[in-house]
Parts: structure tokens; C-alpha cells; sequence
């Protein structure tokens, strides 16, 4: 089955509700109803030494809609049969025909996409647009977006070429596993490609960018961890990789991708400090030497610790199993 998706960039997002706006102006959703929603996140505290006050203080914001599960709890709960997946987008969808109102959807559903219309007396959720993404639109909330804040991501070579094909006008990000024998069909689609870290398969891109006149952006993925299970470069040589990548006239570095160990929050968190000292470190001894490098994104987190990698200073995070995998438990 295809599985179309949201692809959500924390970095780029203010907070200013246009998705938000945008989707209940094209659905006419009332005051109530709102199929998208904005939610602010903030911490930390303030501390004096020596007469000086300091703080550590974090401020950021998530966008989130239906997530249009793999196996929907609210499908699988509904007693009506109104709610169905459709096979060739993915995308859940109620049939008001069918549905009674009861608000089983509602309470079964981990992430609160589905409410009760009270004037319908009628289950009603986000759609994902599937009307315009038929016609080969983005969904509302992505147009309408004034920072690009959400965009589209895929993992698999054969996905993003049919996906993007079928959406050209979407940015799509490539997340999955770079083999060399798929980059010709990566390069074409992927706005960002966020796991190269083989320098063979970084001159590849570039030979292939080069062909199609584009410059390709792409993430160094860094081992941070050291489990021998993860690719990635290994720490000290961050700074080496980046200063090869100067030769390359048509990638453009902008950050640095990582995977943490599962299992335990504290070593996740270590894991993310990590890398964004590796970043913060680049940005200072390696950036202003490397024309191509534009170090501003961290991509890292993952279904389990999403909240630890923002709170270290994620700009993008990667949650896959939370919204695909049946037997993912939080």
C-alpha cells in the first residue's frame, strides 16, 4: 500500500497558525473544529552566579494533523465500519453515511485527530486533502505554509520517484538507506537527502546533481553512539568529511543526521547533545572555510524520543513506527 505522509520541519516553524487557519477556511470548519492543530512547548529556568543571571530556557512548536496510520485505532475500534484506509494514498478517511456520532474514533486515537461535530452529530478529521492530492496538489496546510515548514519524506528509491511524480509541486525529503545503484533515481526528487556519510556515494549525488543543474542538499549521518549496528561517520571525522565535501560543486551540506540508542531517554538525550555539539563545533572551525556547508539542521529523533531530540535542538524529527507500526507502544 501507498502511504502518503506530513513531513514537519520544527526549525521553520513560528507558531503562526496558517496551516491551521487555511485548513478550517477550505473545509468551512466552525470556531470549534479545528483538523489541525499548533501546540507550544517551553522550559527551562533561570539562574544567577556571581551577580549575573543565565538561563536555559527552550521555546518551539509542533503541527500536527491525522497522521493517517499504518492500522488506525480509530478504525479498528469504530463499531460502524465508517472509517476506512484508502489503498491507494494511505489516507484514513470516515464515511459520514455510516458514521453515528458515538466519539469511539475519538477516544481511541493516541494523537486527538478525530472530534465530534455536535451540529452534524458526525464523527469528522482531517482527510489529508484527498481531493487535491488526487489532482496532484499538496494538501492546503502545505500550500499554505509561508516558511516550508511542512513538506513530504519518504525512505524508499522507488516511492519517492512514483510520489513525486504524482505531486511534483511538494518538496520531498528522502530519509531511508543510500545505496549507489538508486541515487540516479533520488537526486531528481529528493529536496533534502538526510543519510549519506560514504564519500563515494557523496560524489555520485554531485556527479548526478551536476547532470540535472541542480544543487543537491544533503545531511552528513554521524554515528554518535559508536554501536557497531548504526552507520554513519564516526565523530572525529565530521570535520574531514565536511572539508571534502568543499570539492563538491553541487552538494550543499546543511546539517547533521543521527540515530540514538533505544531503550533509555538519558542516553538518547546524550546522544542528541552530542551531535549538536558536533554541529555548534563545524559551524564554528569548518563552516566559514566551506562554501557549501550551511550547517543549520539537526535531524534526530525517532518514535521513542522525539521530545528528547527537540529538546536538544532537533530542527527535524523522524517518527515512523508511532504512526505505522501496529505493536509500537509509547
Amino acid at each position: 500500500m501507498t502511504q502518503y505522509g506530513f513531513h514537519f520541519d520544527g526549525k521553520r516553524c513560528t507558531g503562526c497558525k496558517t496551516c491551521v487557519l487555511a485548513c478550517k477556511d477550505n473545509k468551512d470548519l466552525s470556531a470549534e473544529i479545528s483538523f489541525r492543530k499548533v501546540y507550544e512547548y517551553g522550559g527551562g529556568t533561570w539562574s544567577q552566579s556571581d551577580g549575573l543571571w543565565s538561563n536555559d530556557a527552550f521555546g518551539y512548536y509542533v503541527s500536527v494533523a491525522c497522521n493517517h496510520c499504518d492500522s488506525p485505532a480509530c478504525m479498528a475500534k469504530c463499531p460502524q465500519g465508517a472509517i476506512s484506509k484508502d489503498p491507494d494514498t494511505g489516507i484514513v478517511n470516515n464515511d459520514p453515511e455510516k458514521c453515528i456520532g458515538c466519539g469511539t474514533c475519538v477516544t481511541a486515537c493516541p494523537y486527538g485527530a478525530p472530534t465530534v461535530d455536535e451540529e452534524q452529530k458526525k464523527s469528522v478529521k482531517c482527510t489529508q486533502c484527498g481531493d487535491r492530492v488526487a489532482e496532484g496538489k499538496q494538501p492546503i496546510c502545505v500550500e499554505a505554509c509561508p516558511l516550508r515548514a511542512l513538506d513530504f519524506g519518504e525512505n524508499r528509491p522507488d516511492c519517492i520517484v512514483e510520489k513525486a511524480e504524482a505531486l511534483p509541486q511538494a518538496r520531498w525529503h528522502f530519509i531511508g538507506n543510500v545505496q549507489s545503484r538508486r541515487i540516479r533515481d533520488i537526486v531528481p526528487h529528493a529536496h533534502l537527502i538526510h543519510s549519506l556519510f560514504e564519500e563515494r556515494h557523496l560524489r555520485k549525488v554531485d556527479a548526478v546533481a551536476a547532470e540535472l543543474g541542480k544543487v543537491q542538499d544533503v545531511l552528513l549521518e554521524v554515528n554518535v553512539s559508536g554501536e557497531a549496528s548504526k552507520s554513519g561517520l564516526a565523530p572525529e571525522d565530521v570535520a574531514e568529511a565536511l572539508r571534502a565535501c568543499g570539492e563538491l560543486s553541487h552538494v550543499r551540506v546543511r546539517g547533521l543526521m543521527t540515530m540514538a540508542p533505544q531503550g533509555d531517554a538519558a542516553v538518547a538525550r546524550e546522544v542528541f547533545e552530542g551531535l549538536r555539539a558536533l554541529r555548534d563545533e563545524a559551524q564554528c572551525a569548518v563552516e566559514p572555510t566551506v562554501d557549501n556547508c550551511q550547517l543549520n539542521e539537526l535531524s534526530m529523533g525517532m518514535s521513542e524520543d522525539w521530545r528528547e531530540a527537540i529538546a536538544c535542538g532537533a530542527t527535524i524529527v523522524r517518527v515512523g513506527r508511532a504512526i505505522f507500526s501496529e505493536s509500537f507502544q509509547e
